[in-house]
């Protein structure tokens, strides 16, 4: 009686391939229904960071202001810009992942991590699209400089994406279990756009005030971001341990959470 489950199983292989067929399935249908119903479609995600690129470049040369680095103000402002987006959306889609998936976690095969895994993937796919293409797009017209130093400027982006899983998978956890936490969570949020080094680097400003700006994570991988593209720039309290113990913290606790909590009601 023990041979047809085990011919089932070999047919279905292994629980990572199951996983693998799974999580592809899910970013399939994300991207259909994130980006399918508008007539621009994908293009939508490149559109909407330089929109806002464009807008507060916009206003800050209204008033004079010149970049804290380099010649380009909407360089400046593009790596600011897209390296917060990347950390912000990643936390804030797989915060809404298991509502969003509600109806396809009854089946037993999709589990609530391969929700969390297909949205970091289509996020970090969509922000490393758009800020390629604005980046390559701001060296093509405007004759702004490519990275002095790619693999930092790589290796910062990287350490965003984890901060943004790991907050991202505590969101998905508290959303599940708390049903005021997601406005909580906005509100707490709100201010990190203004404290995140998006336009201005902290070096600019007093000492009384960077020294409490520096406690924030995002801060570090911003300016991360333009230590790795600038040349010459480095500021000395950047904290590459302090970015990565924060993504690697919030990353373990989010996962262990949800391994080990129950559902929980969405």
């Amino acid at each position: 009686m023990s041979a047809p489950s085990t011919d089932i199983a070999a047919r279905r292989g292994s629980p990572l391939a199951i996983m693998a067929r799974v999580v592809a399935a899910l970013l399939l249908r994300e991207t259909r229904v994130r980006f399918g119903r508008a007539q621009i479609g994908y293009l939508w995600a490149i559109i909407e960071p330089l929109g806002g690129v464009l807008v507060l470049a916009f206003a800050f040369q209204l008033i004079g202001r010149v970049p804290d680095v380099g010649q380009s103000l909407l360089l400046f402002l593009a790596i600011g810009m897209l390296g917060f987006s990347l950390q912000r959306r990643l936390t804030v889609q797989l915060g809404n992942a298991f509502d969003a998936n509600k109806a396809l976690l009854h089946f037993p095969v999709v589990k609530r991590i391969d929700t969390l895994i297909a949205r970091s993937i289509l996020e970090i796919a969509t922000s490393l699209l758009s800020m390629m293409i604005i980046i390559a797009g701001l060296v093509l017209i405007e004759g702004a400089p490519p990275p002095a130093r790619l693999d930092i400027f790589v290796a910062g982006i990287a350490a965003l994406a984890l901060l943004g899983f790991g907050l991202g998978t505590l969101n998905a956890i508290l959303n599940a279990h708390f049903r005021s936490w997601r406005h909580i969570e906005g509100l707490i949020s709100r201010p990190l756009f203004l404290m995140s080094g998006v336009f201005f680097t902290p070096v600019m400003l007093p000492s009384a005030v960077s020294d409490i700006l520096v406690w924030n994570p995002v801060l570090h991988g911003i300016e991360w971001l333009r230590y790795g593209y600038y040349e010459g720039y480095r500021p000395d309290f950047i904290s590459a341990e302090y970015l990565i113990g924060w993504g690697l913290t919030t990353t373990l606790a989010g996962l262990a959470a949800e391994r080990f909590l129950p559902p929980g009601e969405t």
